[in-house]
């Protein structure tokens, strides 16, 4: 059906936990495989209890030449909610060579499954990352950051080339502090989803590091995601065969699933005033570092 690629492009702002958020409220009506293609290595076996193989590193060994229908389903194991993943090793060089081996191959099969969407981490969006097929080739393109000025200030240049490359990716925000969904989306000039909530408590358990699970669906985290998984699949579902930049190039949101005042809306990006902490980021102490 669809491919879906969350990254991150400076520090740790929750990819794997917000792939987890979303798997675990991905519309019922729509199965799902989750590909952890990490280049830094994988955290998904360690938190959940499975082994890395089968994982990405069996299945670079088996495609390396090509991957053969049912290939990604031989390669995967179920999560503890049901969901099968395809896992990545924990060691880093070995993730890494196993995505330069298959990463482009990965990235079509995985947009060649019939009736099922594919969610796939791909850490940290370096250029000339090894897991930068499978974002360039996804459907859409999520980034996940945290809105303060450290990790604002390294989305500038990284969307400047994503917008070179005709990518039109979206933003997920962890929390609403300092800066709201709505200044971001108009100073970046981006369409940002609806904020997850920065709640340690529920993202522990649902990385399965103790405490109690039975309210898990009711807390507040997994509430909003549900509201950001139904607009993603929504929106996925209204382009087919559209293309693949899912907005609009003047940054116009798609429509809403149900009403406007729903979880998992879109704020609008439109054009206005630099606001404070922009001008910090193009005039003050800061300056971005490829690399950093």
């Amino acid at each position: 059906m669809s491919v879906v690629a969350l990254a991150s492009v400076k520090a740790s702002p929750g990819v794997t936990t917000t792939l987890l958020a979303l798997a675990a409220t991905w519309p019922t009506n729509r199965q799902l495989l989750l590909i952890e293609a990490d280049p830094d290595g994988g955290d998904l076996a360690a938190r959940t209890g499975l082994t890395t193989d089968p994982g990405l590193t069996s299945l670079a060994a088996a495609g390396r030449r090509e991957l053969v229908d049912g290939e990604l389903d031989r390669h995967s194991q179920p999560l503890p909610g049901g969901v099968p993943a395809i896992v990545a090793p924990a060691d880093g060089d070995h993730a890494a060579r196993a995505l330069d081996v298959v990463g482009g191959r990965l990235a079509g099969a995985a947009a060649g499954l019939t009736g099922r969407d594919v969610l796939v981490d791909c850490g940290r969006l370096r250029p000339n990352s090894p897991a930068a097929s499978l974002a360039v080739q996804a459907d859409l393109l999520v980034l996940v950051a945290r809105p303060q000025l450290d990790e604002l200030q390294h989305l500038r240049p990284a969307l400047a080339r994503l917008t070179d490359a005709r990518m039109r990716p979206a933003l997920l925000l962890i929390g609403d502090r300092p800066y709201p969904a709505a200044e971001v989306a108009r100073v970046l000039d981006v369409p940002v989803l609806t904020p997850l909530p920065h709640d340690v408590d529920t993202a522990h358990r649902l990385n399965g590091q103790g405490g109690r699970i039975d309210r898990l669906a009711r807390s507040l985290l997994l509430r909003t995601a549900r509201g950001v998984a139904e607009m993603l699949a929504a929106t996925l579902t209204s382009q087919i065969g559209n293309g693949r930049e899912l907005f609009v190039s003047d940054g116009t949101p798609p429509p809403a699933p149900t009403s406007p005042a729903r979880e998992g809306s879109v704020s609008g990006n439109g054009h206005g005033e630099r606001s404070g902490w922009m001008t910090a980021l193009t005039r003050g102490p800061f300056t971005t570092r490829e690399g950093d």
